[in-house]
C-alpha cells in the first residue's frame, strides 16, 4: 500500500487567475498545436515574399499599357503614367508598397514566428509534473522492467536531467531515476496542470503583517503573520489583496499582495523507503485509532449497562417480618458472616436467603435453603463460626433482615464482584 499525498487539489478547482503567469515554451509530447502554428507562420512568410516578387512585374505591365494608350489618345494623358512610374524605386517596387512592407511586413513575420516560439518561463523550463490519479513509479533505468526506486504522486514535480526516447531522467527529493513520458506533463502542459491541481501558497515577506477580515485596509485585523510563513491562497483581488487560509480550523482572511510572494506548492518524489515509512505510520495510526474507538465503544457500553442497572436497581424497602427461632437466626448470622464483609452486605445476603424461603422454587425453611447443595459456602469457615459465634454485627444484620429491612428487592442470586459477577452491588457481592 502506498501513502496518498495531499498537496494537490482535484481537477476543476478555480486557479485560472494564476495560469496567465505560467505561459512557457512547450516541450511536451503532443506538438500538433505547434506544428499548425509553424505552418501558418511559414505560409505568411511565403505570401509576403510572393507579394514582394510579383508586384514589380504587375506595376511594369500597368505602366506599359498606359504608354500605349497615350500614343492613341494623346500626349497629355500619357504623362500621367510616367509620373506614377517615376515615384517607384529603382528595383521596380512601388514606394507605397515598400512603405507598407517596411512597417507591417516584418511585424507580420515576427508575429507568425512568435506564435510558435512562445516565451520561456524558467520555472518550468526543465520541470515535469506527474499527471496520474495516484502515483507514478520512478525506475532505476529507462525501462518498464527497471527497479522501482521511488514514487511521484499526482502533482509532484521533478527536474529533467535528460530524455531517452519516451523516458525522462529526473531528480526529485531524494529520488534519482526515470519516468515514462506517457504519464507526465512537461513545459506548458506542466504549468497548466500545476495551476489546475496544485495549491498556491502565499509566502509572507515581512513580520507583523495584518490579516484582515475583508479586502480593505480599513477592515478589522484578525491576527498577524510573520516572514517565511506559508499559507494556502484561496483568491486574489484586482485591487491588491490575497485571501489566505491562516488557521487549521479553516479560518480565512486577507493580506496585502505587496508583502507576499505567490508560489506553486509542488511536491517531490518519495523513495521506496520513505513511502513505506509513511505507509507504516499511517497503518499504526489507523490501528491506534481502531483501538481507541473499540475502547470508547466498550466504555460507552459499560456506562450504558451501569445506567440501566442503576435505573433497574431495587430500592431499600421495609417488608413484613419473617418469623425465625433462635437456631435459625444464629444459622443465618453465620452464613452472612461467611458471604459478606460489611453490615449492608450481610443484610443483603440475609435478604437473599429469605427471598428463597418465600419462593416456590426453593425450600421453605432458612435451614434447608442454607444447606441446599452447591448454593452457600457451608465449609470450614462456616463451621468455625457455628462453633465460635458469628459476632454481633452478623447477628444484628440477620435480625434486621428478618425484621423486614430489604436492600435487594426480590433478587435470588449473588456472586462475588472480585470473581467477575455483575448486577446490583451491595458490599462485595453483585445480586441478580
Amino acid at each position: 500500500m502506498r501513502p496518498v499525498r495531499g498537496r494537490c487539489r482535484t481537477k476543476g478547482t478555480g486557479t485560472d487567475m494564476f495560469r496567465r503567469e505560467r505561459i512557457i515554451y512547450r516541450t511536451g509530447k503532443d506538438h500538433s498545436r505547434e506544428l499548425k502554428l509553424a505552418v501558418c507562420a511559414l505560409t505568411a512568410c511565403v505570401i509576403v515574399l510572393l507579394i514582394v516578387l510579383l508586384l514589380p512585374r504587375i506595376g511594369g505591365m500597368h505602366t506599359g499599357r498606359s504608354f500605349a494608350a497615350g500614343e492613341e489618345t494623346g500626349a497629355a494623358e500619357a504623362a500621367a503614367p510616367a509620373a506614377e512610374t517615376s515615384a517607384a524605386d529603382t528595383d521596380g517596387t512601388p514606394a507605397g508598397l515598400r512603405a507598407l512592407l517596411s512597417t507591417q511586413g516584418a511585424s507580420l513575420v515576427r508575429s507568425g514566428l512568435s506564435a510558435y516560439f512562445e516565451p520561456v518561463n524558467e520555472e518550468f523550463a526543465n520541470v515535469l509534473i506527474a499527471d496520474v490519479e495516484n502515483f507514478l513509479n520512478v525506475r532505476a533505468a529507462a525501462d518498464e522492467e527497471g527497479e522501482i526506486v521511488g514514487y511521484l504522486y499526482r502533482g509532484d514535480s521533478g527536474e529533467i536531467i535528460e530524455q531517452e526516447g519516451n523516458w525522462y531522467h529526473i531528480t526529485s527529493g531524494n529520488v534519482d531515476g526515470w519516468v515514462a513520458g506517457d504519464y507526465v506533463a512537461v513545459g506548458n502542459d506542466a504549468a497548466e496542470l500545476a495551476a489546475e491541481i496544485c495549491d498556491v501558497r502565499a509566502v509572507i515577506q515581512t513580520d507583523g503583517l495584518n490579516v484582515r477580515e475583508d479586502a480593505s485596509g480599513e477592515a478589522d485585523v484578525l491576527c498577524t503573520v510573520s516572514t517565511g510563513e506559508r499559507y494556502i491562497v484561496l483568491d486574489q483581488t484586482e485591487d491588491g489583496w490575497v485571501q489566505i487560509e491562516y488557521a487549521d480550523d479553516g479560518s480565512t482572511g486577507y493580506v496585502s499582495a505587496d508583502y507576499v510572494e505567490l508560489s506553486m506548492d509542488l511536491g517531490t518524489a518519495l523513495t521506496v523507503e520513505e513511502a513505506e515509512a509513511i505507509a507504516e505510520a499511517e497503518r499504526e495510526a489507523a490501528r491506534q485509532a481502531a483501538e481507541a474507538a473499540a475502547a470508547a465503544e466498550a466504555a460507552a457500553a459499560a456506562e450504558a449497562q451501569a445506567a440501566a442497572q442503576a435505573q433497574a436497581a431495587p430500592q431499600p424497602t421495609q417488608q413484613a417480618p419473617t418469623s425465625a427461632n433462635y437456631d435459625e437466626v444464629y444459622l443465618l448470622a453465620c452464613i452472612c458472616r461467611v458471604e459478606a464483609i460489611n453490615y449492608e452486605g450481610m443484610i443483603a445476603v440475609a435478604n437473599c436467603v429469605i427471598n428463597r424461603v418465600n419462593h416456590p422454587s426453593y425450600p421453605n425453611t432458612i435451614t434447608e435453603v442454607i444447606y441446599q447443595p452447591g448454593q452457600f459456602a457451608v465449609g470450614s469457615r462456616f463451621q468455625s463460626y457455628l462453633a465460635n459465634g458469628p459476632g454481633s454485627t452478623a447477628i444484628d444484620a440477620a435480625n434486621a433482615a428478618l425484621g423486614g429491612q430489604n436492600l435487594i428487592g426480590g433478587l435470588l442470586n449473588f456472586g462475588a464482584t472480585w470473581a467477575g459477577h455483575t448486577g446490583f452491588v451491595v458490599g462485595d457481592n453483585a445480586f441478580y
